[in-house]
């Protein structure tokens, strides 16, 4: 998995870039010598903040002039900064010991567009967490699994997949990508989809035993759901690559 910076939640940043800055104060023990980030920026497009050589980046001191145009978070130490106008900034990072650096962030009247990068699943393995739905009034049940990746990706990730049940109750489901912010904005980590096997016309699920094959890098696993008035058991019997837990859920 690639090394990502993690940003504001569904926005993306170009990665950090080392600049010269104004140095204000210099009582600092640390080797602190920059301030690390891009300095123009479109509206919405977040910057990722840092101090070069500190030792402890969580413990900086961050502020924005003019204020009331920024929004600003922290992940892993890093500053992030959002503006929602055009303008000029000032950033300011305090650090232990009194060091403070500045710099200037211009933004322009162009609005920021995230781009995303699609990539397969390869060296990946699948959770398939079981759940049934039912809903009493409409007189309908139905089955459904939320898979999750073992892999960690960006957290704001979106995973591309197939599903349907047929006619004849033949479950299946197919994992085609991951598509991934090209700078995560949201931390790293497993990332999961619900797969809904919702059945058309809508009715009860009724006792039986019905396929189930699900597809991952190439490979087709497949197995069994047995439906009884009492419980829904699978008949799976893989310990890797596609797996299902718990094997069964009561009705």
């Amino acid at each position: 998995m690639k090394n990502l910076i993690y940003l504001l939640p569904g926005l993306l940043v170009v990665l950090s870039i080392t600049q010269g800055c104004k140095k204000l104060d210099d009582n600092s023990p640390q080797n602190i010598q920059t301030i690390q980030g891009k300095r123009t920026l479109k509206i919405n497009q977040p910057d990722s903040i840092s101090l070069d050589g500190i030792v402890n980046p969580s413990s900086v001191k961050w502020s924005v002039t003019p204020t009331g145009f920024n929004t600003e978070s922290t992940v892993n130490g890093i500053a992030i900064f959002v503006f929602s106008k055009s303008g000029a900034y000032t950033i300011k990072g305090t650090a232990e010991g009194g060091k403070t650096l500045a710099a200037t962030v211009t933004v322009s009247d162009s609005v920021y567009v995230p781009q995303y990068t699609t990539y397969p699943f390869t060296g990946d393995q699948i959770l398939l967490t079981p759940y049934l739905h039912e809903d009493k009034q409409a007189d309908t049940a139905y089955i459904y699994f939320t898979a999750t990746t073992v892999n960690s990706y960006c957290n704001s990730s979106r995973l591309d997949i197939s599903s349907y049940v047929d006619v004849n109750n033949n479950f299946t489901m197919g994992f085609l990508d991951i598509v991934e912010p090209d700078v995560c904005t949201t931390g790293e980590g497993p990332v999961s989809v619900n797969v809904n096997y919702t059945q058309n016309p809508a009715r009860a699920l009724e006792n039986g035993t019905y396929p189930l094959s699900v597809t991952l890098n190439g490979m087709t696993y497949t197995g069994n759901i047995v439906v009884t008035s009492a419980s829904i058991s699978f008949d799976w019997n893989y310990t890797s690559g596609v797996t299902i837990s718990p094997k069964q859920i009561s009705r």
